[in-house]
């Protein structure tokens, strides 16, 4: 009676929420509702067919076994395996949550600088056990940004570097079966076109931009709302709907991004939409 009651309050409830609750097509709901008891019959009272959906339910294990088996073969670590390295103490992955509520504030220090942390926990026992992981990771993610990323995507400066890069990158994507990829360029227009070019002789299905970043980041990487726009602009007059390529308009970060530059992005966006 339990289960006879749980259906008849769904359907209930369904109807209450119905956009036009006089168009219910009851007809179709009914065949629906004999279909399920008459599947529940034939599982609960049908034992050949019960273990034929066992059966079924058996390969399609071995089936999904099979396929983690070769993504961890042809993949790695990224695909399942094993990885190439000693595992150590996870830290908390407890960064992202998607709530309504209040937001609180958590604030620290790392290397001089002020980290804010915002959330909409309630528990601040489980804020507190997991809050100093969360901002040494973010400082160590700036910090590898400033110390590794931003020079390395200095070099892209040069063109010869840029065409290097390219040509070893995608050759190695179309070595492993790679032949659709979307990639963030660096800030050089020069090197995002090179990316194009070398792509377009490969015949890859490739998706690029060029990085826009005005603010929060080292001179040498900075653009400029207008400098942007004129640079996504010539190489989506060039590049986008070519053969199997696209452009993508691609702000860094929010924060390395002015409202000024953002807003010159939902331009671009919309010209070209």
């Amino acid at each position: 009676m339990r289960g006879l009651l749980g259906i008849a309050v769904l359907l209930l409830l369904a109807w209450a929420i119905s956009e036009d609750r006089f168009r219910v097509p009851w007809r179709l709901v009914a065949a629906g509702v004999a279909l399920q008891f008459a599947l529940a019959l034939l599982l609960l009272k049908f034992h050949p067919a019960a273990a034929a959906f066992l059966l079924l339910n058996d390969a399609v294990e071995a089936l999904q076994k099979a396929t983690n088996a070769g993504t961890g073969f042809v993949f790695g670590y990224l695909g399942g395996g094993p990885p190439p390295f000693a595992e150590t103490e996870p830290v908390s992955t407890y960064l992202f949550a998607f709530a309504a509520g209040r937001l609180s504030i958590e604030t620290a220090e790392r290397n001089g600088r002020i980290f804010r942390m915002f959330h909409r926990e309630t528990d601040r026992e489980k804020v507190a056990r997991n809050r100093d992981a969360i901002f040494d990771l973010h400082a160590a993610a700036l910090e590898w940004l400033e110390r590794y990323t931003f020079p390395a995507e200095r070099e892209f400066g040069d063109i010869a570097h840029a065409r290097e890069v390219a040509d070893f990158f995608l050759d190695e994507l179309l070595r492993n079966g790679t032949t659709t990829a979307l990639i963030m360029g660096s800030v050089h227009a020069a090197s995002v076109n090179a990316l194009f070019q070398a792509a377009a002789a490969r015949r890859l299905r490739l998706v690029a931009g060029k990085v826009m970043m005005d603010r929060n980041c080292p001179e040498y990487l900075r653009d400029t709302p207008a400098s942007s726009y004129a640079d996504a602009k010539a190489l989506i007059a060039r590049w986008h709907g070519k053969d199997r390529l696209g452009y993508a308009i691609t702000p860094r970060f929010a924060p390395t991004s002015s409202p000024e530059q953002l807003e010159v992005a939902g331009t671009l966006a919309r010209e070209h939409s």
